[in-house]
């Protein structure tokens, strides 16, 4: 199954605007029938703790519409807002152009002070998708191990994350997810944002990695780009059977939360 991550600038009170630079990136990259695209987190605002910002615009018809004119899956991100305040989700949208899933980002990044509007989710969701049992996640998820192990634990093989990473930690950004995909035996996506606004400078390098830990594809730090990468199924399932680490996870040290499993 081929994945892609989209990087791309967001116009700063212009979702319109956004949402074509994103089309024509994807007009411009090899999407086939089935394939699997990820987009940043708050895809079409940008991260920001303004919440008249983050809820501009329709993100998620957008998205279902952009599935179905390529034939493809799509994970958008956007806000869920609920009066002054709101969820940080991502959607997956069906080649049908229907909107099968949505998470809600568990870890708010407090540091950067979304927790002053943004409410945090409490379950993973994990989508079976010819036969692969993909679980999205949202940026700052990235720092907590055992949110992936718990979802790796139920079934989770194939992580996308969508992100607005700024540059500055950008090291730590391309790191992680590579760990996670090593200490997981998961294979891993994820889709940054560049540009820069009054909240950060962002780092692109949007990065599809291996079940063992290796570089598939990845993107620069400044430029609009769509890497794509073939997740194989085989392969995940050998190298977890040939070197099987998950069965020493000793479950007593991690804690409890919510799964919705959905089979597409």
């Amino acid at each position: 199954m081929k994945f892609h991550a989209i990087q791309h600038d967001v116009v700063p009170n212009n979702t319109k605007a956004t949402e074509a630079r994103i089309e024509t990136l994807i007009q411009k990259s090899n999407i086939g029938d089935g394939d699997y695209i990820v987009l940043p987190e708050m895809t079409t605002t940008g991260f920001s703790i303004d919440i008249d910002v983050v809820s501009q615009g329709n993100s998620v018809a957008w998205g279902c519409e952009l599935a179905k004119q390529h034939g493809a899956w799509v994970q958008v991100g956007w806000a869920n807002r609920c009066g002054k305040r709101a969820k940080n989700c991502v959607s997956v949208c069906s080649p049908d152009g229907e909107n099968i899933a949505t998470y809600e980002k568990v870890f708010t990044c407090n540091p950067f002070g979304e927790d002053q509007i943004i409410d945090t989710g409490h379950e993973l969701v994990i989508i079976e998708i010819e036969g692969r049992q993909i679980c999205p996640l949202i940026c700052y998820d990235l720092r907590f191990p055992e949110l992936w192990r718990l979802a790796t634990l139920a079934g989770a093989d194939i992580f996308t994350n969508s992100a607005n990473w700024p540059l500055k930690r950008i090291h730590s950004w391309t790191s992680l997810l590579v760990a996670r995909a090593i200490e997981n035996q998961a294979q891993v996506i994820g889709a940054n944002r560049v540009g820069e606004d009054d909240v950060a400078r962002w780092g692109g390098s949007s990065i599809a990695i291996s079940e063992e830990g290796t570089i598939l594809a990845s993107a620069d730090e400044d430029s609009e780009a769509c890497i794509i990468a073939t997740f194989d199924r085989e392969e995940s399932e050998s190298w977890r059977n040939d070197f099987p680490t998950l069965q020493d996870t000793n479950r007593s040290l991690l804690g409890n939360i919510g799964v919705r499993h959905i089979k597409a």
